[in-house]
């Protein structure tokens, strides 16, 4: 049994800081067997959706949704999809996917800095731990956790705010 051949639109969106023409190409690396095209200008976007099967953007208008008799999949390249005319999609049987989940890494990131620089974690500048000052102390109305460098075997305490 063969896989049906997808037609894939890329709208003129970046994706999460990545220029539309360089996601185009990874679609196409990702997808050699399916046609991948990129829409550039207005103009494009109405005659490249008109025929795709699958069609990739932050935003997709009624008028394009309308135009595209053989969509089916929407796939929107931002977490949140409110903005999207979901009566039109509806009414064309047209699935819409998101990003779910995109930002899950660089927010744990931020957190994790943010709890490293509250104040519970602190570099020991001053040599006051007894070493070269390249470990951390403990702060006021924090109490002491293993730090992760215990996983490696040594027994070293941080400072945490609790």
């Amino acid at each position: 049994m063969t896989t049906p051949r997808i037609t894939l639109t890329v709208l003129p969106h970046d994706a999460h800081g990545i220029p539309a023409i360089e996601y185009a190409d990874t679609l196409r690396w990702r997808l050699p067997d399916h046609t991948v095209r990129l829409a550039e200008t207005p103009e494009e976007q109405l005659r490249l959706v008109a025929k795709s099967t699958v069609v990739t953007g932050k935003q997709l208008d009624e008028e394009l949704i309308e135009a595209a008799p053989d969509l089916r999949l929407f796939a929107c390249i931002t977490g949140g999809v409110d903005h999207l005319p979901f009566d039109s999609f509806e009414a064309n049987d047209v699935a819409v996917t998101n990003a779910s989940g995109v930002h899950g890494p660089n927010i744990a990131a931020h957190v994790f800095g943010w709890i490293l620089m509250s104040g519970g974690w602190t570099k020991a500048t001053d040599g006051s731990d007894g070493e070269s000052g390249d470990a951390f102390s403990r702060s006021p109305n924090s109490r002491e956790v293993l730090s992760p460098s215990s996983a490696w075997g040594r027994s070293e305490r941080r400072s945490f705010v609790g």
